[in-house]
């Protein structure tokens, strides 16, 4: 698998953040099929615990969910970080990453970056 790319997000506390995303390795669109994605945002990567968790186990802390196939594939998922979860954080960066979960147990580099959280006017 290829190296992670770096993705910096930005988040307001006066909204749901909600995006759709694909991942192309030379040229083609991924298939997610079989496989799970798992995302932590933390203040400084050493730190042990997570600000915002985010997964898309069947069972686990939600999240980020896989759009319907296109042709028996699914090419595209979407993460979700609801207000809830973002009212109680801090402005400031964050670190953040996106791991593919394989069917064998192992685990890839999707992307990597910061988290830029922002107070919302209309909190």
């Amino acid at each position: 698998m290829p190296t992670g790319a770096t993705v910096n997000l930005e988040t307001f506390s006066d909204a749901d953040f909600s995006e759709a995303f694909q991942w192309e390795i030379d040229g083609a669109l991924f298939d997610f099929t079989g496989y799970n994605l798992l995302m932590n945002v933390r203040h400084h990567a050493e730190d042990v615990e997570a600000v915002v968790s985010l997964d898309s186990v069947p069972g686990g802390f939600g999240g980020i969910t896989f759009n319907d196939p296109v042709g028996g594939h699914i090419e595209t998922f979407n993460i979700f970080i609801l207000r809830s979860q973002m009212i109680v954080m801090a402005a400031g960066e964050y670190v953040q990453s996106l791991i593919l979960l394989r069917p064998d147990g192992l685990r890839d580099d999707i992307w990597h970056g910061t988290l830029t959280h922002s107070i919302g006017p209309t909190r």
